[in-house]
């Protein structure tokens, strides 16, 4: 069996900083001082820290949506313009994560629908939502009081949350799971 080992790491900045061009190579991996982890991505248009992403096997990423399929990450700088650089969350605990008005605390989390939703997360509804759950993925927070976020193509309602990441990811399967129980 393999020892493990790490090396000495040093990045330019923190992870709220957004590049206009790339300094660590694409996937590069980053960890704080509370053990969260990073990973370095390539914007495809703008996003306000917090919106949720997926990413690509190239470390692009685009807006989280209900039909996605991918890595997932939560952006931790605001990205003014597309082809920037930065930091996405992957493993610890994210604070002001945008989302629908209907996350509870201990909920199960989906990318929203829609156009206006892309980059937020809504809770799932097992009775009515066929969605694409974000598996590695808990709210530890229930939503704030509404606010107003420009993500995706436009203008939107919601809240701000805590989430537990834990190398999340969609496999994009939009159907009703099912409790398990025979009737």
């Amino acid at each position: 069996m393999a020892n493990l080992t790490q090396r000495p790491m040093a990045f330019h900045g923190a992870t709220s900083i957004v590049d206009s061009t790339q300094h660590p190579p694409l996937g590069a991996t980053g960890v704080d001082t509370n053990g969260y982890e990073y990973l370095y991505v390539d914007f495809q248009a703008p996003f306000i820290a917090g919106e949720l992403v997926v990413l690509d096997e190239n470390y692009l990423a685009t807006f989280l949506t209900s039909t996605s399929v991918g890595a997932v990450g939560v952006v931790m700088g605001t990205v003014s313009a597309s082809d920037r650089f930065g930091w996405v969350m992957v493993r610890g605990q994210a604070t002001s994560v945008v989302g629908t008005s209907n996350i509870a605390d201990g909920g199960v989390i989906m990318g929203a629908a829609g156009t206006t939703g892309a980059g937020m997360a809504a809770a799932y509804n097992q009775a009515s939502d066929a969605g694409n759950i974000i598996y590695g993925a808990i709210a530890r927070s229930a939503g704030t009081s509404a606010t107003s976020f420009t993500v995706g193509d436009g203008s939107t309602q919601g809240s701000t949350f805590t989430m537990q990441l834990h190398y999340p990811f969609v496999l994009g399967l939009t159907h009703h799971l099912s409790s398990g129980v025979s009737t």
